[in-house]
This record gives structure tokens, sequence and C-alpha cells, in this order.
């Protein structure tokens, strides 16, 4: 404060920590109040002084003074965010007796939180609402995991999944399907095919005989058959077999009748039928083993 005991122009300065920073004049009608700021922008200690400089040189008092800056904490990290696709399998056209198909998602977060980022997802269709599944993230995990979801089908459409996710943010994927056409089940057999080896043959014996068949199917099924072997003698060789399949696939079986009397019998009979299923056609052949090299 300038203080004048008549109105008198002043001429002033402020002094910082030794430095003019800022010159003035003022018309003093008794007081007057001039005032000096400055913006810190680091802590340290410091002084200011008021100096007259007109009509009279004069100086205030000093005045000393500390900042002290605080530490401004950076803001929180945004919510992690969370994302999913989902792929649908193959289109099916089969036997439905039923099938499973099994779709595929992939779950990605943007980043993952000190000690670990748990993401909780269902799987949805229409009509269908999964349970709640939790998928962790561990620190160093890679950013993606991979999930799936098998759906039993029993007749023919369209199968739709996608993904919802439930936290830490609310999302959907995008939406898979696949397409199933059911057909009635079909079991054939396709060929009955043997060849001779006769260098397994044993004294006084008929060769060994390899045989092979091919037994088509067009969907998951257990397939049981059934080798059977008639000898020119009467003997009869029966022999039963079986394989399963997850979906169309076509299977071939064999069976080997090694180096034996039974096989130096002449003319001989060789047949396959599908026993689970009596109403497949199998198939029969007749034929007449080589003889066995002589020495």
């Amino acid at each position: 404060m300038i203080k004048t005991f008549r109105p008198t122009v002043v001429t002033y300065r402020w002094v910082h920590n030794g430095k003019v920073v800022d010159t003035g004049k003022v018309k003093v009608v008794r007081d007057k109040k001039v005032s000096y700021t400055f913006k810190p922008d680091k802590s340290h200690k410091g002084w200011v002084t008021l100096d007259i400089v007109s009509p009279r040189h004069g100086v205030s008092g000093r005045d000393g003074y500390t900042v002290t800056c605080e530490k401004e904490e950076p803001p929180p990290p945004p919510p992690v965010e969370a994302t999913a696709s989902v792929t649908a399998p193959e289109n099916y056209t089969g036997a439905c007796p039923p099938i499973t198909r099994v779709f595929t998602g992939t779950v990605t977060v943007d980043r993952i939180n000190a000690g670990g980022t748990a993401v909780q997802y269902r799987w949805a269709g229409p009509g269908f609402q999964g349970p709640t599944e939790t998928l962790t993230f561990a620190e160093g995990d890679a950013l993606s995991k991979n999930v799936s979801h098998t759906v039993e089908v029993t007749e023919s459409g369209p199968v739709q999944r996608w993904i919802e996710i439930l936290s830490p943010n609310t999302g959907v994927s995008n939406t898979a399907e696949v397409q199933v056409t059911c057909e009635a089940l079909s079991i054939q057999v396709l060929n009955l095919q043997r060849n001779y080896d006769t260098s397994a043959c044993t004294p006084g014996n008929g060769p060994a005989i390899n045989f092979t068949s091919r037994i088509q199917v067009n969907g998951p099924v257990r397939v049981e058959y059934q080798w059977e072997f008639l000898s020119g003698s009467g003997g009869e060789i029966t022999v039963p077999g079986s394989f399963e399949t997850t979906g169309p696939d076509t299977v071939t079986v064999s069976h080997r009748l090694e180096s034996s009397s039974y096989t130096n019998t002449g003319i001989m009979r060789a047949r396959i039928r599908v026993t689970s299923h009596p109403d497949v056609r199998g198939i029969v052949t007749d034929f007449t083993p080589p003889p066995c090299p002589t020495a």
C-alpha cells in the first residue's frame, strides 16, 4: 500500500528475488493499493519488495514466501473394454440322430489390469440363453482367448449363435449361422475286394487271403457288421466287427484269413453284412483261391 498526505503521482516498481519485475505510476490520495501477481512453475522460496521511485525513493519491507507444488496424480485409466466374435462350423447334410455342431468364439480385451481382468460372457441364440461364464486374463496373457459352444441338432434348419459380453462392459458379437439339412439314415456296403498273399503259404495249405470292404454312412452312427466265410468242405467262419462315426464317412474294414487247409478247399464264399441294421444289403462273392507255389 502507498500512502501520501496530499494528492501525489507516485512512480513505483516491484522487485522479485532481486529482479525488477513490474513498474507503474498511480495517483495517490492519502493511500492506494497496488498489486503484483506471478505464477510459480516449481517449488521454491523467495521474497518481494515494493520500491518507491518518485517523488522520493523508498523501499517497503521485504516479504518472503514459500511455494510448495504438490505432485498431480495421473488420471485413472479408462475401464477395460471387451469384445467378441463368433465363427460357425461347416454346413451339414446327412442323418441327424442327433448331431453336434461346435461354434468357436474369440473374446478380446483392449488391455489387462494389474492383477488380471475377468470377462463375464454367455452364449445366446434365438430362443436360447446360456449360463454366465467367466474368462480370466492374467498379466502377461495374450489379449484374445478362444472359447467354444456345442449345439445338439435333431432337425433341419439354420442354427444361430452369438456371444453377449456382460462385464466389464456390455456388448454383443456378430451372429454366426450354420445350415443343417437332415436326411434319413443311409448305410451302404460299397464293395468287397480280396487279394492273395502266396508269400505267406505254409506247406500243404492255401494262400493267405486279405478281404477289404468300404461301408458308407451319411451321419453319426454305430455300425456292427460280420464277415462270413464258407469253404468248399462246408466249414464256416464268422468274424464280427464294428465302428462309429461322428458324421458322414466312408469306412474301410478288413479281415485276413491266414494260410491254412481252410484256404485250400476249392470254391469258397465270402460275405460281409451289416448286423446292426438288417435292412442294409450286404455283398457276397464266390471264388477259388490259387494254389500255393511249389518248391
